[in-house]
């Protein structure tokens, strides 16, 4: 894959409420340097999977995964829970922790890399939406037949989508964005990467625009 060097990057996984943020604070921060009249450079979204090797148990609850499987306490998951859907208020996102789904998030990805190459789709629009499903709506995106249905609501093709599903398409690609991730010393997201420099995790929008802008604002 051939990636302008001139593009923004940003590495995120479905499956991390910050990234949803940090989607919404990048387009904000876009639309700050557009009013400066800014040349913008594209945007080239990359995949990260959380969990390399797929959840230990699929569909259940975040909540109780976090509880068993995570090893975490009901008062460490509580404060967690209470910050993350906080932030996402702050941005005017619905964030619900407690009974979004634990799922795979590779075929979700591969559903993502299409519509990046489809004629005539909104890829950012299609980024919110299938975070929005997870986090709002809460739907099970593990599911063949739920992935069909965000995938007309994105706007996508439904033959060219079940041949997606069918075979492998996009899956290279999936496991190429998380390898250089980790190539580049990437271990959290969303991070984003222009003109050499990074940002990690929770980042505000003029933490952002300073390094669309060429700042020299690089992460630990």
């Amino acid at each position: 894959m051939t990636i302008d060097p001139r593009s923004v990057q940003v590495w995120a996984d479905v499956r991390c409420p910050w990234c949803w943020i940090g989607h919404r604070r990048l387009a904000e921060a876009r639309g700050v340097l557009r009013r400066d009249d800014r040349d913008m450079p594209a945007v080239v979204h990359r995949a990260f999977l959380l969990e390399p090797a797929g959840p230990q148990t699929s569909g259940i609850a975040v909540r109780e995964a976090a509880l068993g499987e995570w090893g975490m306490s009901a008062g460490d998951w509580e404060a967690s829970r209470d910050r993350i859907e906080a932030a996402g208020r702050a941005e005017g996102l619905e964030i619900r922790m407690d009974t979004a789904r634990i799922f795979d998030s590779r075929d979700a990805h591969r559903l993502l890399k299409m519509a990046a190459d489809a004629e005539g789709v909104d890829v950012e629009r299609a980024w919110d939406t299938v975070f929005d499903l997870h986090f709002r709506r809460n739907v099970d995106l593990g599911d063949a037949a739920v992935l069909m249905n965000a995938a007309a609501e994105i706007g996508l093709e439904p033959t060219a989508v079940e041949e997606l599903m069918a075979g492998g398409g996009y899956r290279a690609q999936v496991e190429h964005d998380h390898e250089e991730a980790r190539r580049l010393g990437i271990r959290s997201v969303p991070t984003v990467v222009a003109s050499g420099d990074h940002l990690s995790g929770s980042r505000s929008v003029s933490e952002i625009v300073r390094l669309l802008a060429g700042a020299n604002v690089v992460t630990s």
